[in-house]
């Protein structure tokens, strides 16, 4: 059995309930794979590569539920376990409840070229986050546990979405939380410096100039 189409046709969860109790891989797009295994996520591609763990899943997820346009397909066969299994009607309610918190969020607050580096000051808030796993807190930590020496040396949202092999718009999403707690910060640009510098100088001259007349 074969099923394919276009998300203008029918919406990804939709899709996923049909193949949800099958065994195949649902291919979407050119970047992602879905290995499903009788009501089982057993594994995802995304972008050439292995995915085997529920946050990654749920990245993938959370950019899947709001395509409107991809095409899509899904062929029946023996799949691979290539990592946790979780079942697929608990994936998507999670992952749905987790698309309704990136919506209100401001995404568009965070700038892509920007460059996101570790908070110097944020040891002792970051220790906090490592400890409270159970508190929801578990896809900030595996983030962070992957992230922590490319945010050590800064880099942008882009590049940290190529380097971790994660979606973009999730990789906006946990800088903007991680924003929030102070664990990271964004590193101000040269060229902001220059003008912070220009600014001065041109204080400290006025100040001069000033001081000067008041002594005549």
């Amino acid at each position: 059995m074969a099923l394919f189409g276009t998300f203008r046709d029918i919406a990804p969860d939709e899709v996923l309930g049909l193949v949800e109790h099958k065994e195949g891989v649902l291919e979407i797009g050119n970047d992602v794979k879905i290995f499903i295994k009788n009501g089982y996520i057993a594994g995802m591609e995304f972008r050439g590569q292995k995915m085997g763990d529920k946050t990654r899943y749920m990245a993938v997820l959370v950019n899947l539920l709001e395509d409107q346009v991809s095409p899509f397909r899904f062929y029946r066969g023996q799949v691979e376990e290539v990592g946790e299994k979780i079942p697929i009607s608990l994936l998507l309610l999670e992952s749905a409840a987790k698309r309704d918190e990136v919506n209100r969020y401001s995404l568009d607050s965070v700038d892509e070229r920007a460059v996101f580096v570790l908070d110097e000051e944020s040891r002792n808030r970051l220790s906090r986050l490592m400890r409270a796993s159970g508190n929801g807190n578990s896809d900030l930590i595996e983030f962070i546990k992957e992230a922590y020496f490319i945010l050590k040396e800064g880099a942008t949202p882009v590049e940290i979405s190529r380097k971790l092999n994660l979606p973009l718009e999730w990789t906006k999403y946990v800088l903007y939380r991680l924003r929030v707690l102070r664990i990271v910060r964004v590193r101000r640009r040269k060229a902001d410096r220059g003008i912070i510098e220009k600014v001065r100088g041109l204080y400290r001259k006025i100040t001069f100039l000033l001081r000067r007349s008041s002594i005549k």
